[in-house]
């Protein structure tokens, strides 16, 4: 059995707490029931017997056996500066639970940070190469500037195989990441196939993709079919588990054939384990790459277009990232113009960052930053030391009321190292109340929230040893930081002093008393203002994404998919303007933005030029403009009887083609790709990509042929049941068009929110640890203030006595710590301003941060904390002097 690869964890950790002397025993029992435990139950069962087991073992009487005597006596004290403490924090229930609140609050949102930053780093790191395995990407110089791509030509890979010595193992594939796929599975009884529409999950892959990514420890396996040869032939596919039992339930989907598409009648050659979540490759509708292959044979060997295909490979042991690149740089040479040689460049991209480089992406369409994760972990630490500052703060304003117990403690002969033992106990349990409740929170919270949190567990937390290991450690080093400084403060008390309750907190102890407090609170104030700053950045900044003008019409059209034939497109298209919902209908080979659609990138040049451009063509009907509401800004639409030899273009791309204006564009021949063409119009730009890039190069093209698209704009003035009973007779119309199809169709307007999607789940995420931050520092400061307010109550009767109003007491109470937070906002503006302003220049177009997105939250802040002071000044100042002075 292999249970020391699954519990070793648990093996070590019963090693480290069992004496040696019992650990053999123990072990091999455990062995043995383990043994036992996987013929009956299975490994997975047995694993987590196994675990719960060890943990069974973890109790005093066996950690504390066969200890020395010196020991004994030692975990006696110990025992007794429990007992003490738990006395100590019983009685004072409203302080512990001040400080078990913030600390839960801190607690659980670091172990969700944690979880985050953990899911999203582990991201195919689990392949046996993956140190050693590269993404083929495309860096294209254009007028000094570089443009990003994942698209490599078909030949790339064979020829790099054929003339780069050592180099073995590559894997090409295709995603469908722009449309989905229709799979027919034959009923096999005479009945109409069933019919499954897949958005997402198809791809087309190379047989050694299974060599160079072996999904080691995930659970990963071949359920049927070989690796080595299922994928061999043309028209065949792997399906995952998940498909195989949606396709074919309670049957056997091996040698079983579904037609992919309408067009690929495919055999079943293997069927595999689901991939794991944690991985940029969703497939799970495998294509082989020998069909397409074959089919696109004609432009196999074409080295100027490039596609969505993409390579990925394992570097030889013999070169490094940079040899290998200039090979490829050599290979690409030799088969191109030397001035594409010099424009196109092809690099090497470590696996590691597929799931973090935004200029890339990946097949998730989920792109998750290092400096995100970095933010999130800074966010994290200082949730803690927030927490371990409230604790500080409170435990050194109750010092007066501790300070007898302190006297009596030192003249009954108690040693200042005892002392600080004492403290440091009381410390430990109310942290380890706190992380106790910490994970339970955390374990909701993520449970409940996975959607925003894009965390996918398989296991509980505290089923997880990783995260067990970390809750510890944050145990003990917040039980040391809050802890030590407060035990180092009440245990230096005079003895004296301490039981006349004399102490005096002077000069030298400006820096370790109450001066130090002040500090910590601004220090406190000042990271939650920073945060809750950044947060109005974030958020202003995706509100700027929700009204700013993307240069076409993005509301109230629908996209639904209309397979290539031109007959009944027309038909569609002709039904369709019947229904009197609807204003525009257009047919186009993509949508003009959004996550998922389809993408061609040919290169265009003037005549007579060396070098090209590479932008992107979307094949669109004369009804694509007014559709969308794009504006033509010179020259023409397209005419009916238009070839494909007339093209529109935007003016980022008229500029780029060196034309002095629109108007100068329009009537002149360029070359695209191979062919000549002539400009009819110049479009206003429009975004098609996402707000964190400039607007591309755009072409605008007429071919019936590449059609797979109709976009219905329905009339703005249409409402909800309107819309409702539009979605129903457009269903109708297309399904009596295409019977043989699944219907499909999405709002346009969602596609372009999915490009913002991980940029709303952060600013959710900022929005809501700029709240946790202040709920933090407001307890603090409301606990904080309590100990004021109960420190001077007597001055407070006496002022009253003297005439002063509740207004005069609330100032007293309140001007203090008011100033402090006045004086975090001012150091936190700037730092706030700074960092966020790199932030926004990830963005080609952002907010600008102005005066008030740094002032509102700061008074936002102010008036938050006054609540939280205001309460109890109010109290102090209500009060009957004549009841706090008869006390005296």
């Amino acid at each position: 059995m292999n249970h020391s690869n699954h519990s070793s964890d648990f093996l070590r950790f019963l090693r480290w707490f069992c004496p040696s002397s019992l650990y053999e025993g123990i072990e091999s029992d455990l062995l043995e029931q383990y043994e036992a435990d996987a013929k009956l139950l299975g490994e997975k069962k047995a694993r987590w017997r196994l675990r719960w087991n060890v943990l069974r073992f973890f109790r005093p009487g066996i950690i504390l056996r066969n200890r020395t005597s010196n020991r004994l006596t030692n975990t006696g004290m110990l025992k007794n500066h429990f007992i003490i403490a738990w006395r100590h924090i019983s009685r004072n229930p409203g302080y512990t639970g001040i400080n078990v609140l913030g600390l839960v609050i801190g607690i659980a949102s670091a172990l969700i940070i944690l979880s985050i930053i953990r899911f999203e780093s582990s991201f195919d790191s689990f392949h046996t190469n993956a140190a050693n395995i590269y993404r083929i990407v495309r860096v294209s110089q254009v007028e000094g500037q570089e443009e990003y791509r994942t698209g490599v030509v078909y030949p790339l890979p064979d020829a790099m195989k054929s003339g780069i010595p050592g180099l073995e193992k590559t894997a090409s594939m295709l995603y469908w990441s722009w449309s989905g796929v229709q799979v027919d599975v034959p009923a096999g009884n005479g009945e109409a196939p069933k019919k499954f529409q897949e958005n997402s999950g198809f791809a087309i892959v190379e047989t050694a993709f299974f060599e160079v990514f072996d999904f080691k420890g995930t659970g990963f396996k071949w359920i049927s079919g070989n690796a080595a040869t299922a994928l061999n032939e043309p028209n065949t596919v792997v399906l995952s588990r998940c498909m195989a039992e949606k396709y074919f339930p309670g049957g056997e989907a091996m040698g079983k054939t579904i037609r992919i598409d309408k067009d690929w009648d495919c055999k079943v050659t293997g069927v595999i384990e689901d991939l794991p979540v944690n991985s940029d490759f969703p497939f799970k509708l495998i294509l082989s790459y020998a069909t397409l292959k074959r089919d696109i044979a004609g432009r196999w060997n074409n080295w100027n277009s490039v596609g969505e295909n993409q390579c990925y490979l394992v570097l030889p042991p013999s070169m490094s990232k940079e040899e290998l690149e200039a090979e490829i740089e050599k290979v690409h040479a030799a088969n191109v113009s030397e001035g594409m040689a010099a424009m196109r460049k092809y690099k090497l991209q470590p696996l590691s960052e597929v799931h973090k480089d935004i200029r890339f992406g990946n097949y998730n369409l989920r792109v998750v930053s290092s400096e995100r994760l970095w933010t999130l972990g800074v966010v994290g630490l200082f949730l803690l030391i927030v927490a371990c500052i409230n604790y500080i703060n409170l435990a050194t304003a109750q010092a007066a009321q501790r300070s007898k117990e302190v006297g009596v403690r030192k003249v009954l002969g108690g040693a200042r190292s005892g002392l600080v033992v004492q403290f440091l106990s009381e410390a430990f349990l109310v942290v380890l109340m706190a992380a106790i409740a910490g994970l339970l929170v955390a374990e909701a919270t993520i449970s409940n929230f996975q959607g925003l949190l894009s965390v996918k567990t398989e296991s509980f937390l505290f089923q997880d040893v990783f995260v067990l290991q970390a809750l510890g450690a944050i145990v003990l080093v917040i039980t040391f930081f809050a802890g030590f400084y407060p035990a180092m403060v009440l245990s230096g008390f005079s003895p004296l002093d301490a039981i006349k309750n004399k102490l005096s907190f002077g000069r030298t102890s400006r820096w370790g008393g109450f001066q130090l407090r002040q500090l910590l609170v601004v220090f406190q104030f000042s990271i939650t203002q920073i945060f809750v700053i950044a947060t109005f950045v974030v958020v202003s900044q995706m509100e700027y994404f929700q009204s700013v003008n993307l240069g076409f019409d993005r509301q109230t059209v629908i996209n639904v998919p209309a397979p290539g034939d031109e007959r009944r497109q027309s038909l569609l298209v002709s039904e369709l303007q019947d229904l009197n919902t609807i204003s525009h209908i257009s047919l186009s080979s993509t949508v003009p933005s959004g996550a998922q659609r389809h993408r061609s990138y040919p290169e265009i040049k003037r005549i007579g030029w060396e070098s090209a451009l590479v932008l992107e063509r979307q094949w669109v009907d004369t009804a694509y403009l007014p559709t969308y509401g794009i504006e033509l800004l010179a020259g023409r639409n397209f005419h009916a009887s238009d070839s494909v030899n007339r093209i529109i273009i935007n003016e980022t791309l008229t500029a780029k083609l060196e034309f002095a204006s629109p108007e100068e564009a329009v009537g002149q021949p360029v070359q695209l790709g191979d062919r000549n063409v002539t400009v009819i119009g110049v479009i206003r730009d429009f975004h098609s990509k996402s707000l964190r890039e400039e607007v591309d190069k755009i072409v605008l093209a007429q071919n019936p042929e590449s059609y797979a698209l109709a976009s219905i704009k329905i009339k703005p003035s249409v409402n909800s049941e309107g819309m409702a009973q539009t979605l129903q007779q457009i269903e109708q119309v297309w399904s009596s068009i295409y019977p043989e199809s699944v219907f499909d169709y999405q709002f346009f307007d969602e596609s372009i929110e999915a490009y913002y999607l991980e940029e709303r789940k952060f600013s959710s995420l900022f929005q809501v640890f700029s709240v946790v931050f202040m709920l933090i520092g407001c307890l603090g400061l409301y606990g904080l203030i309590s100990f004021v307010v109960h420190k001077k109550l007597k001055e407070v009767a006496v002022r009253k006595v003297f005439g002063a109003g509740t207004w005069n007491i609330l100032v007293l109470i309140s001007r203090d710590y008011l100033r402090l937070i006045f004086l975090a906002f001012v150091i936190a503006a700037p730092l706030a301003f700074y960092f966020m302003q790199r932030w926004l220049e990830n963005f080609a177009y952002h907010i600008e941060i102005s005066w008030w997105i740094l002032v509102a939250p700061g008074l936002a802040v102010v008036l938050v904390a006054m609540l939280a002071v205001s309460g109890q000044s109010m109290k102090a100042a209500s009060a009957n002097p004549a009841k706090i002075l008869k006390d005296e």
